[in-house]
């Protein structure tokens, strides 16, 4: 007997474009964004994976919109740093701190603004898009674990150490994706050395928690198993 073929309303199809983009944003692949994003729907109101996958309108929508929202947060941060008035002037005291303390402090400044902007951000998308706060049961555990983006990875070495360190909120994202797109928030960014390039390097070393793994996929979990567990 033949499965009957299911029709989304525009609600169920809004809520699945919403989910997708999020996971699009965070280094998921298009073709497991929308599978995955349909979780949000009843079991029944599910589409068969392959249907999915072949809705080109609906893939193409979803990569629009990411886009876009993208832009917008960039456009935001941006507006937000021309704002930003000139320090005033420090008075030399007797003991000057080194250069490396004032670039910590500096460091930590931006990091505070950046996460308070985006959260700004992030705001305002969910009144754009109708869409209602999370639900924290609806996050499940993952929301609570430190959240970690490794940044060169093939697919298969992504899976493997996503499966060890279920201790973690692991997103693995491609070089291209990375160099091409605003970095998604996260407790540590993890750049594998030998497998990106220069200009990714350049993009992510501003950013405070930054980490650069020199080595292969040994070196990588001695990271996640020592100085992860301090994340």
């Amino acid at each position: 007997m033949q499965t009957p073929k299911i029709r989304w309303t525009s609600r169920e199809r809004e809520q699945v474009i919403v989910k997708a983009i999020e996971l699009y944003n965070n280094g998921a692949k298009i073709s497991n964004a929308l599978p995955d994003a349909q979780q949000v729907l009843d079991a029944d109101r599910q589409r068969p994976v392959s249907s999915i996958r072949c809705d080109m309108q609906l893939n193409k929508e979803v990569k629009v919109r990411a886009h876009a929202v993208i832009q917008k947060l960039q456009a935001m941060v941006t507006s937000t740093e021309s704002k930003q008035p000139s320090p005033e002037p420090t008075p030399v005291a007797q003991n000057t701190p080194s250069l490396d303390s004032f670039v910590a402090l500096l460091a930590k400044q931006f990091a505070q603004t950046f996460k308070e902007e985006v959260r700004l951000a992030v705001k305002e998308l969910e009144h754009e898009f109708k869409v209602a706060k999370h639900n924290p049961e609806y996050k499940g555990d993952r929301s609570k674990l430190p959240r970690v983006i490794i940044i060169g990875l093939l697919d298969s070495q992504a899976h493997m150490i996503e499966k060890e360190f279920s201790n973690f909120d692991i997103s693995c994202i491609e070089t291209t994706r990375a160099l091409n797109y605003f970095p998604p928030i996260a407790d540590a960014y993890l750049l594998m050395k030998n497998f990106i390039n220069h200009a990714v390097y350049e993009k992510y070393k501003p950013l405070p928690n930054h980490v650069l793994i020199d080595g292969g996929m040994t070196a990588l979990r001695t990271w996640l198993s020592s100085k992860g567990a301090e994340l």
